[in-house]
């Protein structure tokens, strides 16, 4: 297994590493890739290929509840609408 290049991850993922941290993230993320090189190489041709027969599916229905009031649970309600914070100046 190469060593993992924690710079260039730094530069795709857009965060910065502590250097305090570098160690342990570079150790850490070490241990992940090995785990999935290792999930890669399980033998799982005996499972069923198909994770749910399309057979006990139900078919899609379109339903209409007017029963049910959105702004029920609401914490603050204005003529029918939520009220916010302003988020914008």
């Amino acid at each position: 297994m190469d060593k993992i290049d924690i710079k260039h991850l730094e530069d795709l993922s857009k965060l910065k590493i502590d250097e305090s941290e570098r160690a342990g993230f570079e150790k850490d993320f070490q241990k992940i890739v090995e785990f999935v090189d290792e999930i890669t190489k399980l033998d799982i041709s005996y499972e069923e290929k198909e994770a749910v027969k399309l057979s006990s599916l139900r078919e899609d229905e379109v339903t209409k509840n007017e029963e049910i009031d959105p702004l029920l649970d609401a914490p603050k309600k204005a003529d029918g609408c939520f009220v916010t914070p302003l988020v914008v100046e």
